[in-house]
């Protein structure tokens, strides 16, 4: 795998670090993130979980050391609302958990009319869909054109498909 730095002209940003797979354009600030994606491209996963009869891979380290909380059931992030006790294997979980506490919405649609607020990036994202029209979900009946903004509706409308 070879690494290129990016012309000067693109330091404008600060990314300098250009991915050389063909047909993608992204750049990277620092060389360790660049490698970190080109194992998107390679399909290269490193850090493999030893467990038997697991066999999960992943390409960057951390998310083996989340993973094998799964097999050790290691929670240790827990959430300091008087009572509450839930415990969580990742601090962004416990994090995301935590607004259901304080009612915080961080994420806000930034479209003009609308006021929605949502407490997790994700719902945000989906909600997005309403104003963009985006309907990422297809039907895989062959034959069938039927997209969807949501996977709810595409596992409702597959049932149609049950002979």
């Amino acid at each position: 795998m070879k690494i290129e730095e990016s012309p000067k002209s693109n330091q404008l940003n600060n990314k300098k670090f250009k991915c050389n797979f063909s047909g993608c354009e992204k750049t990277f600030v620092r060389k360790n993130k660049l490698v970190i994606h080109m194992r998107y491209h390679t399909g290269e996963r490193p850090y493999e979980c030893k467990e038997p009869g697991c066999g999960k891979s992943f390409t960057q380290s951390y998310n083996l050391t989340y993973h094998m909380r799964t097999h050790t059931g290691e929670r240790p992030y827990i959430c300091p609302e008087p009572g509450c006790g839930m415990s969580f294997a990742m601090s962004s979980h416990c994090s995301r958990h935590k607004r259901t506490h304080s009612g915080e919405r961080p994420y806000q649609c930034k479209e003009p009319g609308c006021e929605k607020s949502f407490a997790q990036f994700y719902n945000l994202k989906v909600h997005m869909r309403s104003h963009t029209g985006e309907r990422p979900y297809k039907c895989s009946e062959p034959g069938c054109e039927e997209r969807f903004a949501y996977n709810t509706p595409l596992k409702e409308h597959m049932k149609t498909h049950i002979h």
